[in-house]
This record gives structure tokens, sequence and C-alpha cells, in this order.
């Protein structure tokens, strides 16, 4: 009986150290047990290099014990960055920003996330900011016109578009005549260009192609392209036929008459070959007294034959003649002013329909024949 209180003093103390551990367990983890403050970077995007023009962005997670009120901060530290805190949403986390030329070489950004208890963390990104072509300028040029400078309606004009000193270019294009049918749609995403001019682009066009890239480099090209009438080249300089030194009298029959269409002819093969001008000009002298005359001794006076195509806006001495030929067919009523403006093509369209000619305006293949015979 002499063992029972050491026994009961042993089941008493085991007792009590066991309701102390378990009130210890019930305590809450100290903090030096629980998780910091963390921050995580998600969605970075494009990655850790990227282009002038081309948008980096990511979204920033404050994490731990940072839950609650966290404002996000983000800093720079190359000179002069075009990066500034208004790209960092400060209650949201989100990032976006646009490098540009001034932003080339080598970034550390520090993304901070931080609330009102002092609790802070911080990440650091490194990111380079590159050049498309270094020491290249950038130039556009435009190569493999086809046919050439001057087309007719309903042919196609194609050439390429050759850049140097960019990546990836697209293309647009842009056309001076007033109610063209160009869009960006004739230009493809490698520079190859192609149009077919309608009946309504008659005359002259400067077409300007414009390349550029994601970094912001642009440049441009131009062109110019004539467009005459279906069937018609490049314009032949007008041809005077002269009024020969003295009237030609005859009592004979002239035995070799020359249409204008003839002389035209003659004049054709003569520039094919080269002849120069002064020489045209001696030969039609020399042919004007073959012109058939309708009776003997009649005066052959000089005529003038139309050989360029004529539109408004032309200028010069063939349009002045044109307007003296209408005026002398009842047809034009205006000053003689050598400009084809709104008066003139008034008059060439009802020439145009006198003649049963489409009244288009302009002076093309028909209504210059139709001229030259009257």
């Amino acid at each position: 009986m002499k063992l029972f209180p050491a026994l009961l003093s042993r089941i008493v103390f085991v007792a009590l150290c066991g309701a102390a551990l378990v009130a210890l367990l019930a305590l809450p983890l100290a903090p030096a047990f629980a998780d910091g403050p963390t921050i995580t970077i998600n969605s970075f995007s494009p990655g850790t290099s990227l282009m002038p023009g081309q948008t980096l962005s990511f979204t920033a997670v404050g994490g731990g014990t940072l839950t609650s009120n966290v404002t996000y901060l983000v800093f720079d530290s190359f000179t002069n960055s075009s990066l500034t805190a208004s790209h960092m949403g400060a209650s949201t986390g989100v990032f976006s920003w646009v490098p540009t030329q001034g932003d080339l070489g080598t970034h550390v950004l520090t993304i901070e996330a931080l609330n009102g208890t002092g609790l802070v963390a911080i990440v650091e990104k490194t990111i380079t900011v590159g050049t498309t072509v270094a020491s290249t300028p950038a130039s556009l040029s435009v190569q493999g016109l086809s046919p050439g400078t001057v087309v007719s309606i309903g042919q196609g004009v194609t050439f390429v578009a050759v850049p140097t000193g960019f990546s990836a270019a697209s293309y647009t294009v842009s056309d001076s005549f007033p109610a063209n049918t160009l869009t960006n749609a004739n230009i493809n995403a490698f520079g190859s260009f192609s149009w077919i001019p309608s009946a309504s682009e008659i005359g002259s066009h400067t077409i300007t192609i414009t390349a550029k890239d994601s970094a912001g480099v642009a440049t441009t090209a131009t062109v110019t392209v004539q467009v005459n009438p279906a069937g018609t080249t490049t314009p032949a300089p007008a041809i005077l036929v002269p009024t020969p030194v003295a009237p030609v009298t005859t009592s004979a029959t002239v035995s070799s008459s020359l249409s204008n269409i003839q002389l035209q002819a003659i004049v054709a093969v003569l520039q094919a070959f080269g002849v120069s001008q002064a020489t045209i000009q001696k030969v039609l002298l020399a042919l004007a007294g073959t012109v058939a005359a309708p009776t003997a001794s009649a005066t052959v006076t000089g005529k003038y034959l139309f050989t360029s195509f004529l539109t408004s806006g032309a200028s010069g001495t063939e349009v002045t003649e044109l307007q003296k030929r209408l005026t002398v067919l009842g047809f034009y009523t205006d000053a003689i002013t050598g400009k084809f403006e709104a008066s003139t093509t008034a008059a060439v369209k009802k020439f145009q329909a006198a003649r049963g000619i489409a009244q288009l305006g302009y002076v093309g293949p028909s209504t210059r024949t139709a001229l030259n015979e009257n």
C-alpha cells in the first residue's frame, strides 16, 4: 500500500504533460512559420527579346502574405526609357508597353508588390529591345515595271516593290488620279503589284507605294504610269503638214493623190526608222503638192494632222489646232487658249455625236481620224 502514492503522482504528472501538449498544439503558428510576401509574373509575352513596335505584356500577382490592398510598381534601369509607371496597372498588376527606336538595348525591369503594412515582394526581368537591320537605311525600289510607263486601258500593270532595311514589311498603295480604282488589294504581302486600268482612268497616274514594318520603319517609292485609250501607245509629236511656199497650179489632174491617213502612215514609218523631225517636215513639204485638189488651178492649203491622244488637262499646239478645227466646224465657240478644259471637252463630244463616235470627250484614234478627214 506504500506504492500507491508514488504511482498516483506519476499518473498525475503524465496527465499534466498531455494537457500542456494539447494546449500548445492549439496555439496559432508564429509568424516565423508563415509564408512571406511573394510576387509572380504571369503571361510574359512575347519573351525577353522583342523589336521596337512590339508590345511587351505580363500580369504581376502578389501572393503569400500579400493577399489584399496590393499596389504594383515597375521601374526600368534603361536611361531615357519610354517606360513609365503608367504602363503598370497599380491595382491590377497588368503591364503593357510598346518600346520605340529610342529604347534599343538591354532593360532591367524591377516589379514590386506591396501593401500598407510594409510587406514588399520584388522580382526582376531582363529584356532586350533589338533592331531590324543594323546600320542599313530603309529604302524601297520598284522593279520589273511591265509593260512600261505607258499602257492602254485593259492592259495589266505589274511590278514588284523591293524593300531594304525592313523586317517583314507590309505594303499600301495610293494613286494621285481622281476617282481611281486602286486599293491595297492590288499589292500583296510580298510586294507584288497588279492592276488593270479601266476606261474611266485615262490620264496620268502617280502611284505611291508605302512599306512599313512592326518596328515603325517606313518609306515610300513612286512610279508614274500614263493610261491611254485601248490600242494607243506613247503619244507621237504633232506633225503639221506645211503650206507650200507658192500656190500650186496645174492644168493636169494629179495622178497620185495622198490622203491624210496615208500621210500619217508615212510619218509613222519615218519615225520608226529614226528619221529626224526636220527631215520629216521636208518630206511632208515635198508631198504636200500631191494632196488631191478639187479642181485644176486650185491652191493646195496646208492642213494640220492630229497625231496625239488629247484629253482634259492637256495643253499645247495640238490643243490649239483642235480648238481652231472645232471652231471652223461650228462645235467650239470659246476662246482659243491651247488648254483642254471643260468647253473643249463639250465641243469634242458634240463633234463625236455628229460623226457617230462614242461621246467620251477625249481625242482617241477614232476621233483623231475623223478630225484629220475634215
